[in-house]
């Protein structure tokens, strides 16, 4: 009886282990409980269990990497053959790649992929307000036409941004009706780096009163969202710029 009240003491043990991520130590106690007790079926589960789940866990992570370099197709069919197996958080992923997606092919003028993306993305989760938001806003995005030929105009290529170019907000685009065109709706991923730069140089600033380096960290975020001055990080990133010197 003893015996077995250890057998499910070390189980238990096991199973927080794996939902704490501290899946080698589980897995450790598991494969001495199979070999301690041939007999019970549990242990060799419970192993078969951690290593699918590791398994699925490094496809996760692949394709999040495809998705970073930008191959969001190959990224969503290995997440739908995750969520073919029952892996739950495929499905949410699925829905942020194709949101990526379509803030990308948005942000390079190609109007009709990024709708189809977003479309997509509302498919998979009809609730979802990032993509019910970009739709709107691509439908409310005025489309010139030329004067001469009738002919939609064919979407420049977006240039780099000029590392030396001041941090005045660039003008908005001008629709024929007058009013300004909204930006693309702004990339979760993009939004992130501006954080991660402005954390940097409030970090340089304030830990090691490093102004130059934290001048040249708000700087990259100011340029990041220039199309975005509304954006919390682009006004604090100015506003310290303003108080350290551009």
């Amino acid at each position: 009886m003893r015996d077995q009240m250890g057998f499910r003491e070390q189980m238990v043990r096991a199973q927080q282990m794996a939902r704490f991520g501290q899946d080698d130590k589980a897995l450790a106690i598991a494969e001495s409980l199979a070999r301690a007790r041939p007999d019970q079926p549990e242990p060799g589960e419970f192993i078969k269990a951690l290593e699918a789940d590791r398994t699925r866990y490094l496809l996760l992570a692949e394709a999040r990497e495809l998705a970073g370099k930008r191959e969001y197709t190959r990224a969503v069919e290995l997440l739908d053959s995750l969520a073919a197996t029952g892996y739950h958080d495929a499905g949410p992923e699925v829905v942020r790649v194709l949101l990526g997606e379509g803030h990308w092919h948005w942000s390079q003028g190609r109007a009709g992929q990024a709708k189809r993306s977003f479309e997509v993305a509302q498919e998979r989760d009809p609730g979802n307000a990032q993509a019910r938001k970009a739709l709107d806003d691509i439908g409310k995005t005025p489309r010139p036409v030329t004067a001469t030929t009738g002919q939609r105009p064919t979407p420049a290529t977006r240039p780099a941004p000029d590392p030396r170019a001041n941090t005045t907000p660039a003008a908005k685009p001008v629709s024929p009706t007058g009013t300004q065109a909204p930006p693309p709706p702004l990339d979760p991923a993009l939004e992130q780096r501006a954080l991660d730069a402005y954390a940097k140089g409030y970090e340089e600033l304030k830990d090691r009163d490093d102004t130059t380096t934290a001048r040249n960290k708000f700087r990259e975020v100011v340029e990041m969202l220039r199309e975005y001055p509304e954006n919390k990080w682009y006004k604090r990133a100015s506003d310290l710029l303003r108080e350290i010197g551009r």
